[in-house]
């Protein structure tokens, strides 16, 4: 049963990344630019270093990201106010519609998948999914 079920969820996981992955390419984006532009719709302004921390990824994995979408016009960077070696990044009109675009996307595909199943049915997976988390969370390497 262990081996079934680590098949399984390693299927999903390939899967949802594959359509991810294909939704992304699709609007001219790399994986994880998609997270960075749902921060800065809702969160426009911030540095590098909060920006990375709110991702939880490395500043210069940002920094990777950053250039390429400032290339695209999809953000740009601007001098903090209180100290001027500080940059900013904010989303650009460009982005904004591009986020938007995407989020549409995203939550049609995620209506589509969760289609199949009733209401009580979802419940279960959102609780399940849940304790899952919380487990991984616990679980000390």
């Amino acid at each position: 049963m262990e081996n079934l079920f680590n098949d399984q969820f390693k299927e999903l996981l390939q899967a949802y990344r594959a359509k991810m992955r294909h939704l992304l390419k699709k609007n001219g984006l790399y994986a994880g630019q998609d997270a960075i532009l749902f921060v800065l719709l809702s969160q426009s302004g911030l540095t590098q270093q909060e920006l990375a921390e709110t991702l939880a990824l490395s500043k210069s994995t940002i920094g990777t990201s950053l250039k390429r979408m400032e290339k695209m016009g999809l953000v740009e960077r601007r001098a903090y106010a209180k100290d001027s070696r500080c940059k900013c990044i904010f989303i650009t009109e460009s982005g904004k519609k591009l986020a938007d675009s995407c989020q549409q996307e995203l939550m049609g595909f995620h209506r589509y998948i969760f289609s199949a199943f009733t209401e009580s049915e979802i419940q279960q997976i959102n609780l399940i999914l849940e304790q899952l988390c919380g487990r991984i969370e616990e679980y000390h390497l």
